[in-house]
């Protein structure tokens, strides 16, 4: 396959969203994946990563419905889901893994040049693939050379930790900008270090909570040692359909598309206060 012919990047999404996201696939497998399931959790940036990412995995097919892969993988425990996470390694990492080097005495450079070779991307997309790739392989228990692990977290810590000094903010133009910036990223960026220095510092997972409903995840910066939660709307189609059953069990059978578009967007301005 030419690089013309390749269309679809292998997954740059955070591996951690990606990872809690099959989580909670694991306590409700709708019967197609699209925003509807995950509401606001995600952003329709990160959602569009997602799906993306789910696609080349071949997790989800060309119509976003589960494939028989991601039915098995989410029912998976242990050493079988272990199994089943090198297959989809194996087969969809085929350029790495049956190209030129070994992973298990290669760098991160000769890693990098076969993806560059594999696939058209700029820098940063590039290395968002290869952290996605080495935080896969260590799930799956698929061994990696110690330089490319070493130097996958010296760039995590790198560009972690982005400088924007409160110098840089004098004027209101780019304070503005420094918020709109920071209000772009994900939930994983602290907010306590945003708001006191206008510093940008990813913070760590230490919880998550998977409501019928939502899911609440809690995170801790080691910089500041602040620690915050993030609140995500989620529930999917099938969700809106016991309810509106429980209240009125004749309509069970009757339950349209527009019925759900419009308990959606009651449930949405009820969030907000759009009323």
């Amino acid at each position: 396959m030419t690089i013309e012919e390749r269309k679809q990047l292998p997954p740059w999404v955070s591996y951690k969203i990606f990872d809690i996201f099959l989580g909670k696939l694991q306590q409700y497998l709708p019967t197609r994946i699209d925003r509807s399931y995950w509401g606001d959790m995600f952003s329709g940036m990160i959602g569009t990563q997602l799906i993306s990412a789910m696609r080349y995995l071949n997790l989800i097919d060309v119509n976003q419905k589960p494939t028989a892969r991601l039915r098995v993988l989410i029912d998976a425990l242990g050493e079988h889901q272990d199994a089943l996470m090198r297959q989809i390694a194996d087969e969809s990492y085929a350029f790495v893994f049956k190209g030129n080097i070994d992973i298990l005495t290669s760098s991160y450079a000769d890693l990098e040049a076969v993806f560059r070779t594999a696939y058209r991307m700029d820098d940063d997309i590039c290395h968002k693939c290869i952290r996605f790739f080495i935080e896969f392989c260590k799930d799956a228990g698929i061994p990696l050379s110690q330089e490319i692990v070493k130097k996958q977290k010296i760039r995590s810590s790198g560009s972690d930790t982005k400088s924007a000094h409160i110098s840089d903010a004098n004027d209101e133009k780019n304070l503005e900008q420094l918020i709109n910036d920071h209000n772009k990223t994900d939930w994983e960026e602290c907010r306590w270090c945003f708001a006191i220095d206008q510093k940008t510092v990813k913070a760590r997972q230490i919880a998550h909570y998977h409501f019928p409903d939502a899911t609440i995840i809690h995170m801790k910066c080691d910089r500041c040692g602040g620690e915050y939660s993030y609140y995500f709307r989620a529930w999917g189609e099938d969700y809106i359909k016991e309810r509106i059953a429980a209240l009125y069990p004749a309509l069970k059978d009757q339950i349209t598309d527009d019925m759900i578009v419009t308990i959606n967007h009651r449930l949405s301005s009820e969030d907000y206060g759009d009323h």
